[in-house]
């Protein structure tokens, strides 16, 4: 069963976690963006230095990304606890939550 994103799920930590996953989804850059981002600094690659567009472009792409992969490993780190908990320790009632939100980003950072 998946649960929109807009139901609040009783826990402020598991509710910025999906906020937080919804956001790097969007901003990653996909495989097509990569593969247009190659193609068009190619020139700039071949004549062995960068325009000051072209590095500020760069540097702006490169900016996000790192933004990104640190709030994603911020997520894990402040999700962790919750996420491993033992079987026989977990009364939290947010721990498979946890685990998913937790999991997801870790994905989403190997992908990146």
């Amino acid at each position: 069963m998946s649960l929109p994103i807009s139901t609040p799920s009783g826990s402020p930590l598991i509710d910025q976690g999906r906020r937080t996953l919804l956001a790097a989804s969007k901003t990653l850059p996909r495989e097509a963006e990569v593969l247009s981002l190659m193609e068009r600094f190619q020139p700039a690659l071949d004549r062995g230095y960068f325009t000051p567009d072209e590095d500020e472009e760069i540097r702006t792409v490169f900016s996000r990304y790192l933004h990104v992969r640190a709030s994603l490993h911020k997520l894990i780190a402040e999700l962790r606890p919750l996420a491993e908990k033992k079987q026989e320790d977990r009364q939290e009632p947010h721990t498979l939550e946890a685990f998913v939100i937790a999991w997801t980003a870790a994905l989403m950072l190997m992908r990146a």
